[in-house]
């Protein structure tokens, strides 16, 4: 019986021991951040970047804005242009901005779909103007 509780104890002792490992482990890993997370710049670059950003964008859609005054532009054209300026904008806003992947995927998406509309529909409109040019009308319904 002696055998039997010295190697009880001497498993007390290694268990106390790993515990006592298990614990630092999660001391350690608690107060030490991972590399991965922390970010490219401080709060006050990503908010002096996001500034800029909009800055820029407002200055394009302006630029634009004197141009479509000067010039005669076509309306679909006009909203098309300003359209993908102001995705572009708000796309490298919202990546500067600091959220996450997952928080700007689902932004991301919906963004290149509209711009994908806005593209895909300029060829639309031009092959359906060329068709009904091509066609003679036969007058029947």
């Amino acid at each position: 019986m002696a055998e039997q509780t010295k190697t009880l104890e001497e498993l007390r002792k290694e268990a106390s021991e790993k515990e006592q490992n298990v614990k630092l482990i999660q001391d350690t890993s608690r107060t030490s951040k991972p590399q991965s997370s922390q970010p490219f710049w401080t709060s006050k670059e990503a908010l002096a970047l996001s500034y800029s950003i909009l800055i820029f964008g407002l200055l394009v859609l302006g630029l634009m804005s004197t141009l479509v005054a000067k010039y005669k532009i076509n309306i679909n054209r006009l909203l098309r242009a300003f359209a993908l300026v102001l995705i572009i904008v708000a796309a490298v806003f919202l990546i500067v901005a600091g959220y996450t992947e997952q928080q700007i995927a689902p932004v991301m998406g919906l963004l290149g779909t509209i711009a994908g509309y806005l593209l895909g529909s300029r060829h639309a409109t031009e092959e359906g103007a060329t068709t009904e040019k091509e066609t003679p009308s036969t007058g029947t319904p």
